[in-house]
């Protein structure tokens, strides 16, 4: 079992036609409990984890003019469970994965009853890992399912070198 703890701080800019631009600040800090258990070349896990978001935008600016009273910040906090099975394959490891994710707070600057509070995730991909050549990486893809005002798919990938 292992627990961590992030933190992350960003900034962003939206940008839209017009010269509409809006500035932001990001932060977030989560923690996730983390299981894993080998049965032969089968790694099962499993993760719990609890995120907090809070995403603030300073007034909007039309090609350089402050539009007043545009300021807004949404904030989530979310629970996440969720278990994935790899097998094995002399360095290389496919896997498939379920997990559940609850909204358990949302704040935005528009008011939407509309939002599904929970959702399902499928998780597929596989890890590619050379201890010779200090070299990991990895392909997944996951999708949400189950929210009506929502659609989420990822395709994500990395690559690792040690040095």
């Amino acid at each position: 079992m292992a627990l961590d703890l992030s933190l992350g701080l960003g900034q962003g800019i939206a940008r839209q036609a017009g010269g509409l631009e809006a500035k932001s600040d990001r932060e977030f800090i989560a923690t996730n409990l983390n299981y894993g258990q080998w049965i032969g070349d089968i790694q099962i896990s499993g993760k719990a984890g609890y995120l907090i978001a809070k995403e603030i935008y300073k007034d909007s600016t039309t090609f350089g003019r402050v539009n007043a009273g545009t300021a807004a910040k949404n904030q989530i906090q979310q629970l996440n469970l969720g278990i994935e099975a790899g097998y094995w394959m002399n360095g290389v490891m496919p896997y498939v994965g379920l997990a559940y994710t609850q909204d358990v707070q949302i704040k935005t600057a528009v008011t939407d009853n509309s939002w599904d509070k929970d959702a399902f995730l499928l998780k597929a991909g596989v890890n590619f890992l050379s201890i010779a050549s200090q070299v990991t990486g990895g392909i997944s893809y996951t999708e949400e399912l189950s929210r009506r005002s929502a659609k989420n798919a990822t395709l994500m990938g990395n690559l690792n070198f040690k040095f």
